[in-house]
């Protein structure tokens, strides 16, 4: 019985995971042709997300709350990973590192029983960010990944469950996720070759 509860709440987690629309991107390296090598970087300063909020992007406080959460996650998340040496909030306290920020463009909570009861994206839930991964040291663009996310439209439980902080998470997920893979593998390829290595490294290629 307990093996079947556990299948059954995975398999649920999946289906409400999956089923919602809109997606998160891969990272990807900022400039194409080129490979971002990140064994140079033990280190990861998470800054704070702004806020930009687009038309019916959501009130400036779930903004607000949502850039603070996701900051947060994504610091707790990398640091689960065990990735990376160090996982800093602070900018210029620690050396040969990458820095995190980025910007919330909409934070939408909507309403769970619209969704429940209502479906056809009546109180859709909504979040939308782009994450950028620098250099601490120079501030050149390393990387960027975006998340443009919403609630399933067809109504009923799976989109009662899909809200704004389960968008969030995932991606705070998904960002530690390819930061802590890149580290471990050492690079994140683009589609070509040469490569962007740290100042510190002496190496950069054309």
């Amino acid at each position: 019985m307990r093996y079947s509860s556990l299948s059954i709440g995975t398999l649920a987690a999946i289906l409400i995971a999956t089923s919602g629309c809109g997606s998160v991107s891969n990272l990807k390296p900022s400039a194409a042709g080129r490979q971002v090598v990140l064994t140079a970087y033990p280190r990861v300063v998470v800054m704070p997300f702004t806020t930009e909020l687009k038309k019916d992007g959501g009130t400036d406080t779930e903004g607000r709350s949502a850039a603070l959460r996701f900051r947060q996650q994504v610091i707790d998340q990398l640091r689960l990973s065990g990735a990376f040496a160090e996982v800093v909030s602070e900018p210029g306290s620690v050396k040969e590192a990458i820095r995190v920020d980025g910007v919330v463009t909409r934070a939408v909570e909507g309403s769970r029983s619209a969704r429940f009861w209502v479906g056809f994206g009546a109180g859709n839930a909504y979040f939308d960010a782009t994450v950028e991964v620098r250099d601490d040291t120079t501030g050149t663009l390393l990387a960027t990944l975006s998340a443009d996310r919403n609630s399933w439209g067809g109504g009923g439980w799976i989109a009662a469950q899909q809200t704004l902080d389960s968008f969030i998470d995932e991606a705070a997920r998904k960002v530690a996720h390819d930061l802590a893979a890149a580290r471990i593998s050492g690079r994140m390829e683009g589609p070509a070759s040469g490569e962007i290595r740290s100042p510190e490294s002496g190496k950069r290629s054309p």
